[in-house]
This record gives structure tokens, sequence and C-alpha cells, in this order.
């Protein structure tokens, strides 16, 4: 019976193994901040209508399109270059190109996102983004992902997918209709 009780807690002993947390800590809140502090020479916008702001550079080029029946935020760098655009109510084609992609989750100041990336001609990268969440002024999506919000994000080089990166960093879920 002892030798039962020793092996028991042995084996116990084991499985003591702490699960990581999925909350940032205090460091990784710091280094976040640091991130988005390093958008040099930025702008800021912000949407009552669709709840969100954030930061973009000066060398983007900012539009605001609401004569579209989907409506939509526009940021590029140029006209066939880097962009993020945002389309809350969604648009006709959400299903991105055929071929190979990832699929991943992420979190933008808090909401989650399914991500899909694609790897496009000339080394640029596709990645959209599209909430599950129901969040106010924004369509929600089902499983399918036709026609519901979408955050689309091309990055025509490393340097611009970082900047990208950045301004997602920067956003925030703070603006009440």
């Amino acid at each position: 019976m002892a030798l039962f009780i020793i092996i028991s807690s042995v084996i116990l002993a084991g499985c003591t193994e702490r699960l990581p947390q999925n909350t940032p800590s205090a460091t990784q809140e710091n280094q976040i901040a640091q991130t988005v502090s390093l958008i040099k020479n930025h702008e800021s916008y912000s949407s009552k209508k669709y709840g969100f702001s954030l930061q973009y550079p000066t060398e983007f080029e900012f539009k605001e399109d609401t004569e579209l029946a989907f409506g939509g935020v526009f940021f590029s760098k140029g006209k066939d270059d880097s962009h993020l655009f945002i389309f809350p109510q969604g648009e006709y084609d959400t299903d991105g190109p055929t071929g190979d992609f990832t699929k991943t989750t992420a979190a933008i100041d808090g909401k989650m996102f399914q991500v899909r990336e694609w790897k496009l001609a000339n080394n640029q990268v596709l990645r959209i983004y599209n909430s599950m969440e129901v969040m106010s002024g924004w369509t929600v999506c089902d499983k399918i992902l036709m026609n519901c919000n979408r955050i689309e994000v091309v990055a025509t080089d490393k340097q611009d997918l970082e900047t990208v990166q950045k301004m997602l960093l920067s956003w925030k879920w703070d603006v009440q209709p």
C-alpha cells in the first residue's frame, strides 16, 4: 500500500505542468505600446459609425467611401502598392484568391478575427481578417465568410507588412456612436 501511495504521488507530481496564459503580460503590453509609437509622422483616423480608431503613416493615402453600398475605409501607399482596406459592412467578394493559404486567428484590440493569408506574385502578401463577433455597425460573418465584415491587408514587402501591422496594433475599439 505504501508503494502504491509513493508511485501515485510521483505520477501526480509530474502532472502539475502549468499551461501558458493567453493574457498578455505587462512586458508584452509595454512592447505593444512601444511598437505603436514607432509609426513616425502619423495621422489618426476615427469612425463613430464603425466604433474604432487607428493611426496611419502620412505616406499612406486615406479615403472613406460612402457612395458604395457596402462602404469602406481605405489606406494605401500607392495605386498598386501596400494597403489596408476596411469593409465593416462586407463587400461583394470576400472569398480571396484561389490557391493555398494559411489560416490562423488574431486579436485586434481584444476582438478575435479569423485570418487567412496568401503569398501572391512578386512576394506580395494578402491577409484577410474576418470577425465572427458582434460589433456595432459591422456585419456579422457566418462560416462561409461571404458578404461580411473584412479587413484586407496587402503588403508589397516586409517593411510595408510591418507598417500595416503597426497600424493594426494602434487599433482601438473605443469610439462610441
